[in-house]
């Protein structure tokens, strides 16, 4: 809302893939790629354990989540991320 206000481009990019609570419409959202809640049913875990598993998976994919990012190149980015490790 603030860079919109000021009338500068900004995408917002959403990192934090425990993040069910998105008010807005991401440019990028890492859920795509892996969710909390799925990682947590499949290996197990527990709300952080899951976060952590999470996050492992987002670096070893970075290619998946930096390329589409570096495309939009002259546009600003806000990135939400995870608070929670």
């Amino acid at each position: 809302q603030f860079m919109t206000a000021i009338a500068r481009p900004c995408s917002v990019a959403n990192l934090d893939p425990a993040n069910d609570n998105v008010p807005y419409e991401p440019a990028f959202d890492v859920r795509d790629l892996v969710s909390v809640e799925e990682v947590m049913e499949r290996e197990g875990l527990g709300p952080n354990g899951g976060v952590l598993w999470a996050m492992e998976e987002v670096e070893a994919n970075f290619e998946w989540y930096a390329l589409p990012l570096m495309e939009k190149s002259g546009a600003g980015y806000v990135y939400t991320l995870t608070t929670a490790v």
